[in-house]
């Protein structure tokens, strides 16, 4: 099985280095192309479409001057859309916007088990393998007609439980983003010394840059901050996939944190005392 992270990383740096570059541009087909690059990437993997709603209005928060050229990019996003919606009505016969799989994972993620055992907690479940779940879903033929299903049942379990959702959201987020891997032995080690120092260095690199002032003017990092904040959403909604949904960002993080990390090592550095 090829999971989809083997696309969505390198497709996904590649549109956020087309975006830096065609962002300084004022010719409109780039931009246009640039939207069918965002399209296409929401069609390897769909978090890449809120993705590129927050990189957008960043954009245009940054450069008020760019809202008729973010159009232009709307209109190619939607035209390769909209292309895959004409696909999907012609082979099953609904204007599904780009998956079938939203339901399984939001009722797989919001349901009594991973709600309120510990044993399940920040995880998912297959809504199949849930016995309240199964004997609801298995006449269910169609994959259409089985997601809206599925996505009615988890949003009636999430207004039935309103007071529990905070806890699952923080538990979902700690599980997914957390440097202390359930697994011990090796697994474990090799965790706490890989990622936790990118962490470390992360967490330091945004306290360096609250202290100075004035928050971040490099739009690359804004546009790595905006998909940092739509892969929070949508492990707050759906689960964080755990390693394999980390992934993605650690790509970004990388770079973030061998900056503060060698900006740290330079500080420390100067203050050495020279030997005479």
């Amino acid at each position: 099985m090829v999971l989809s992270e083997s696309f969505y990383i390198p497709v996904l740096l590649a549109v956020l280095l087309l975006t830096d570059r065609v962002v300084r541009s004022r010719a409109p087909a780039r931009w246009l192309l640039l939207g069918c690059a965002w399209g296409g990437a929401a069609l390897v993997r769909p978090h890449a479409l809120p993705c590129c709603v927050l990189i957008c209005a960043v954009a245009l928060w940054k450069w008020p001057a760019l809202f008729s050229r973010l159009l232009l990019l709307g209109a190619g996003l939607a035209a390769v859309l909209g292309a895959w919606v004409a696909r999907n009505c012609v082979e099953i016969g609904h204007p599904v916007l780009l998956a079938t799989e939203g339901g399984e994972t939001l009722l797989g993620a919001n349901n009594p088990y991973v709600w309120h055992d510990p044993a399940y907690s920040g995880l998912w479940l297959a809504p199949v393998a849930i016995p309240e779940y199964r004997d609801r879903l298995r006449p269910i033929r169609g994959e259409v007609e089985r997601d809206r299903e599925q996505n009615r049942i988890a949003l009636a379990f999430v207004r039935e439980n309103p007071a529990s959702a905070p806890g699952a959201v923080a538990r979902k987020l700690w599980r997914w983003l957390t440097p202390v891997p359930h697994t011990g032995g090796l697994v474990r080690v090799l965790t706490l010394g890989s990622y936790a120092p990118l962490l470390v260095f992360l967490f330091l690199g945004a306290a360096r840059g609250a202290a100075r002032g004035g928050g971040p003017r490099d739009f690359m990092l804004l546009m790595a901050l905006a998909v940092t904040a739509a892969s929070f959403a949508i492990t707050a909604v759906y689960w964080g996939n755990l390693v394999r949904g980390r992934l993605p960002l650690e790509m970004m993080w990388l770079p973030w944190g061998a900056a503060s990390a060698g900006a740290l090592f330079t500080r420390l550095a100067r203050r050495r005392p020279v030997a005479r």
